[in-house]
């Protein structure tokens, strides 16, 4: 098997876009509720990958913090969310902006501290992944998709725990109770990696645009369709 970037974006779109028509739509469709858990480690992957090809790391977070304004009325207008209340661009805009900060600082203690203290601020201000999706990006960042596989998907294992441990309780708090398929559905959080085992580093064809556009237009063609039903 042999994968770019382009087949990672079309991948990871499909499955963000099975995950909210059957959010809105068919929420007892469980198929496409794990689909959709391919997501955001692959845009979390991509956006590191991003981040290390970029010319301009400045422009780079500039660009999804526009995009991140650009979308959130949207995302607001469609799912008016009561936990998770910042859209995706906010997790890749804080997640690299960590990865940024861990490259200027000198001590690398200290950087690490540094990351660890963006992924919990992450887990207070309404990320859709919080530190799970902060954390997530970082581990990307650290460790080869190829080399240390193993090792990524123990870490990544570990982070996924406490993250559906922390949205059971988050849940919980506003007595909302988690169907038992639910925590099965999160550790589709995991599949990707075996996907990404398979990239080859090559861009393919595709523009960087592909996914900042796709994210906002089908959120509001989405919710101009429930609203209307």
């Amino acid at each position: 098997m042999n994968i770019n970037s382009f087949h990672l974006k079309v991948i990871a779109c499909l499955s963000m876009l099975a995950d909210h028509v059957c959010y809105l739509f068919f929420p007892k469709l469980i198929i496409l509720r794990i689909a959709g858990r391919l997501a955001f480690p692959i845009f979390a992957f991509l956006a590191v990958e991003g981040y290390r090809h970029t010319k301009n790391i400045k422009k780079y977070l500039f660009r999804i913090f526009i995009f991140f304004v650009i979308s959130q009325p949207i995302y607001q207008y469609t799912f008016n969310p009561r936990i998770e209340k910042l859209n995706i661009f906010a997790d890749l805009f804080f997640g690299l902006l960590a990865l940024y900060l861990y490259d200027h600082i000198a001590n690398k203690k200290d950087a690490l501290a540094v990351v660890f203290m963006v992924a919990i601020f992450c887990n207070y201000i309404g990320l859709g992944f919080g530190f799970f999706g902060i954390l997530l990006i970082f581990s990307f960042y650290l460790f080869d998709i190829k080399k240390d596989f193993y090792k990524l998907f123990f870490i990544q294992l570990i982070l996924l725990v406490l993250f559906i441990g922390q949205m059971k309780f988050a849940y919980s708090s506003i007595n909302i109770a988690l169907p038992i398929i639910w925590f099965a559905i999160q550790f589709g959080y995991l599949i990707p990696l075996c996907l990404l085992k398979y990239y080859n580093g090559q861009r393919g064809y595709y523009s960087k645009y592909i996914f900042y556009t796709f994210y906002p237009l089908h959120i509001f063609v989405l919710g101009l369709i429930a609203h209307s039903i």
